[in-house]
């Protein structure tokens, strides 16, 4: 996962309450609530939309592999629009992570019609033309129609 937060957000009063609150729930030890859930959380419920900022500009790997066979399980790798060496990082990760491998994923190209309001600070310039190359293995896509990142 990859943050880039400031940490006195985390200590305002609002969100102390609302961690102290998931923590005496238990939530994290009954329900796994990890800690990508809980910042995620912490942020849409008390961050103002401007101060949210998604990373498109770089491609971003991130999932889990089977230790048996190589495969990937959940999570993929994106394109980034402003990656000079997109299409080789991508077609390295296709070939090396499922073809030599005989593994499945899903491959798409998102356009920003396919992104959740959280990315409007896309350039205006990289709007039209958006077409971010995304391998994904998982129930990502779930639940239909709300978009690769929905979140």
């Amino acid at each position: 996962n990859f943050f880039v937060a400031d940490l006195e957000f985390f200590r305002s009063p609002k969100v102390q309450r609302f961690l102290h609150f998931i923590d005496r729930q238990g939530q994290i030890y009954r329900r796994r609530l990890g800690d990508l859930m809980i910042h995620t959380m912490s942020v849409y419920a008390f961050a103002e939309q401007s101060q949210i900022h998604r990373f498109l500009d770089f491609t971003y790997e991130h999932g889990t592999v089977n230790q048996t066979n190589g495969c990937l399980v959940w999570g993929g790798i994106q394109a980034g629009y402003n990656d000079d060496n997109v299409v080789e990082t991508m077609s390295r990760f296709y070939e090396e992570r499922l073809l030599n491998r005989s593994c499945f994923a899903n491959s798409t190209f998102m356009g920003i019609d396919d992104l959740s309001p959280s990315y409007s600070h896309v350039p205006k310039s990289q709007q039209n033309s958006l077409a971010l190359h995304t391998i994904t293995a998982g129930r990502v896509e779930f639940p239909l129609g709300k978009g690769i990142l929905s979140g």
